[in-house]
């Protein structure tokens, strides 16, 4: 492992000209490993390199005459199971693999060398790893490895994968919502970038740069350079969309695009900084990581003069591809694309597409490209959308035209919307059907709105109208008639006049006659009406029929080749059972008959082991017995013979393994109680805790004994008790199983002592265990041993409100 040197402050010699090709230095591609390293100085590594070498990917161990100590390169997650030094372990190193594009991925010296010149001059001491016969890698601390990258990346390098080597911000845990002033769409004006002023407007407004922004956060930005500027069709969007996020406090911004048509170069993602202007129309975005860049946006207006705050924003429902359609006012922006996680313009860090397509091939690059979408368009009329710009293909396509035709149904793609699950379904012309999830909805663009069915009064008013200017005409003509006007006019106002001095008979069947053509006229609407919205009703059954259809032959699809992949391998597993020979029949009865032979063989060891432990009762009797007689024999003094009681308690004692504070718990029980226990036989190791199980026997013994000094008392409820015989009564001052209050308590001291001594508990907790009642200091105790705790007393406490 070798150090960079840095760069000295004094001028440099003139350039050799092998210095001239180490300044020359091709494009390399830097591929970085996928776990953190750490760089272990002496270090005592004889007990686990084993295993680092067995489970690390990368492993480097050192060690020269110079330092005789041993440094060690390994996977931090081994480092950490090793136990090393807190201080080693918080400085990361990530590890770059350097190779060519073509030919020998091994890198010549010289070619390392000058690479880590360029890292030198950008401030970054790397180190540099040359395995025998292997390609050659770069170690950078973690901390520089955001420069290291930016600085490779201006160095005409390629670098990924993306996602490890660029710092992703982190997102904050409380959502801020965008303010109400930078909601709505927006067209760039002018841009400030390095002491120059560009002018973005264009006459065209959807060939601006266009950017809608939705109170959610959710974003849209179309962008796109000029043909002249780059070598091809295919590197002329800058567009994207993602979300919108804000820090807690509201004063820093930064976008995180989803699907994004350009390559990432390595920088961070710029911080962001809006301002309001004064009419409230314009907005300044300052990018705060580069001085003196800033854009001026100003706020869409709508046909009626405000501004367009309405918004509908619609989210791709789709495994491979990643889309928004929104929508503001009558503008609306569609980007589709591959998400920038899954890309390879998302995956890698260079400084160009043109230069991505010279590292990963210009097919490769532009077939991804094809699968990108950019829309702007027009909302001409609810239901009518029509395309103005688009990337691949001409504008003023239609993408929907729901207005009913004379034929009945669209003229141009369909929709489907089920806003009660979120989802907009639509259909383009081309057949194309895209899925659609809703994150905003404010209106609906895709529904054309009802006529509007005139009242009776307007209608009423109207007539009115027209027969006040008929009368006007009379008057006028039967002016010109007395003023001496032409013959012809004369004729005509004759005729007016004596239609005039008509009969009243005559006028009441013209006013009869006008009311019938009015009630025809109406009726005329409303039958006009009705097949209007009878022909909607028949395109919209239309559509939604049209894609049920589709939905049930999807579903009849996959069921019948659901049943034919069940037949099938049902036919296999008869063909199976088949093809199997008779001695796995055999091999069946064999197993069944081993079975059984191994429980018959478990019945006759317990019951061989009931009876050697019977005989070895006799056994110690006999041996007893024959001690004895021994001391006879030799005149020394016989020790007194202990009860049968007190041998069987101790023998109990013994195979139960009990300590001796269990064992004075049951001497202190009555004789009956002690004999119900040991009926039960030797508390075994596979049963549990010892002191465990005697507790749960005295429980259950209590009970017992309770239950059948009420049965007693039921059936001679005027007689007291009967006491116990003299052999099986304790002792005065041990207490025994009593019934205090109606319920069976066993207050024994000694069994609570020994719960004392088996949790390690302080004295404080030995008096309030006693001056527990008996019912509760039961429930205590027969739950076995407290948790482990620092704090016992805490535990205990708990213990006891759980037991009342």
């Amino acid at each position: 492992v070798t150090t960079a040197s840095p760069a000295s402050p004094a001028p440099r010699p003139k350039e050799t000209p092998a210095a001239k090709e180490a300044t020359e230095l091709e494009p390399l591609i830097l591929e970085a490993e996928a776990q953190d390293l750490v760089v272990i100085g002496n270090a005592n590594c004889g007990a686990w390199i084993g295993k680092a070498i067995a489970e690390s990917q990368f492993v480097a161990v050192v060690k020269t005459p110079v330092a005789p100590s041993t440094s060690v390169i390994v996977d931090a997650r081994v480092a950490e199971e090793a136990q090393i030094k807190p201080e080693v372990l918080q400085r990361r190193w990530m590890a770059f693999r350097v190779r060519r594009l073509t030919g020998d991925p091994r890198l010549p010296l010289r070619e390392l060398s000058a690479l880590c010149d360029q890292l030198v001059q950008a401030g970054v001491e790397p180190r540099t790893l040359v395995p025998i016969d292997s390609r050659s890698y770069l170690l950078m601390s973690r901390e520089h490895v955001q420069v290291s990258v930016t600085a490779l990346v201006q160095c005409g390098h390629m670098v990924s994968p993306a996602r490890r080597v660029v710092s992703a911000i982190p997102i904050p845990d409380t959502p801020t919502e965008v303010p109400d002033w930078q909601v709505g769409a927006w067209k760039l004006l002018q841009r400030h970038s390095a002491g120059t002023t560009k002018d973005c407007q264009k006459g065209d407004l959807f060939q601006c740069t266009l950017r809608i922004q939705a109170k959610c956060g959710i974003y849209c930005e179309v962008r796109s350079l000029e043909r002249h500027e780059v070598t091809s069709d295919f590197h002329t969007q800058l567009s994207s969309y993602g979300m919108l996020r804000m820090d807690q406090s509201g004063a820093r911004a930064w976008r995180e695009p989803r699907v994004d048509f350009q390559v990432s170069k390595g920088s961070p993602t710029p911080f962001l900084r809006f301002t309001e202007g004064e009419d409230g129309s314009t907005l300044k975005e300052e990018t705060l990581s580069t001085q003196g860049e800033m854009e001026t946006w100003s706020k869409l207006l709508n046909a009626v003069g405000g501004s367009i705050g309405s918004i509908s924003a619609l989210e791709l429902d789709s495994e491979d591809l990643a889309g928004l359609w929104i929508f503001a006012g009558n503008i609306f922006l569609r980007i589709i694309g591959v998400p920038k996680s899954q890309s390879l313009l998302g995956s890698h860090c260079c400084r160009s597409l043109t230069q991505l397509e010279h590292f990963q091939s210009q097919d490769a690059v532009q077939n991804e490209l094809r699968k990108f979408e950019v829309l702007v368009g027009e909302v001409e009329q609810p239901g009518l959308l029509r395309a103005r710009r688009s990337t691949w293909e001409g504008a003023g396509r239609l993408l929907l035209d729901a207005r009913p035709a004379e034929a009945g149904g669209p003229t141009a793609g369909a929709v489907e919307l089920q806003l009660e699950d979120g989802v907009v379904i639509h259909q383009e012309p081309d057949g194309k059907q895209l899925r659609w999830r809703v994150k905003e909805w404010t209106f609906d663009p895709f529904t054309v709105p009802a006529p509007e069915i005139p009242s009776e009064p307007e209608a009423a008013s109207e007539s009115e109208s027209v027969s006040e200017s008929v009368r006007k005409k009379q008057q006028k003509d039967a002016k010109a008639a007395s003023k001496g006007a032409a013959p012809k006019a004369k004729a005509k106002a004759k005729a007016q006049a004596a239609q005039a001095a008509s009969p009243k008979k005559e006028e009441k069947e013209t006013d009869d006659e006008k009311e019938e053509k009015e009630v025809k006229k109406k009726k005329h609407k409303k039958n006009k009406e009705e097949d209007r919205e009878r022909k909607r009703a028949v395109s919209e059954s239309r559509s939604s029929s049209e894609v049920k259809r589709k939905k049930k032959k999807d579903k009849s699809r996959g069921r019948s080749e659901r049943k034919d992949k069940k037949d099938k391998e049902r036919e296999k597993r008869k063909k199976k059972k088949s093809q199997r020979s008779p001695s796995r029949s055999r091999s069946k009865s064999r197993s069944k008959r081993r079975k059984k032979n191994r429980r018959s063989r478990s019945r006759r060891k317990a019951s061989a082991s009931r009876k050697s432990s019977h005989s070895e009762g006799k056994k110690e009797e006999k041996k007893s017995t024959k001690e004895k007689h021994i001391q006879e024999r030799r005149g020394s003094p016989v020790p007194e013979e202990l009860p049968e009681r007190e041998i069987r308690l101790r023998r109990f004692a013994e195979q139960s393994k009990l300590i001796p504070q269990a064992m004075e718990a049951l001497r202190n029980l009555k004789a009956d109680l002690q004999d119900k226990i040991m009926e039960e036989g030797p508390i075994k190791e596979g049963d549990g805790n010892p002191i465990i199980v005697l507790m749960n026997r005295i429980k259950e013994v209590a009970e017992w004994a309770q239950q059948e000094a009420e049965r007693s008392e039921d059936k001679a409820p005027g007689t007291a008790p009967a006491e116990p015989a003299e052999n099986a009564q304790a002792p005065e001052t041990t207490p025994e199983v009593t019934k205090a209050n109606g319920h069976a308590e066993v207050p024994d001291s000694m069994l609570v002592r020994a719960f004392y001594l088996q949790n390690q508990l302080p004295e404080e907790a030995l008096e309030t265990l006693k001056a527990l009642p008996g019912e509760v200091l039961m429930n205590v105790l027969m739950r076995g041993p407290l948790e482990a705790s620092e704090n016992p007393m805490l535990a205990l406490q708990k213990r006891i409100e759980e037991a009342r």
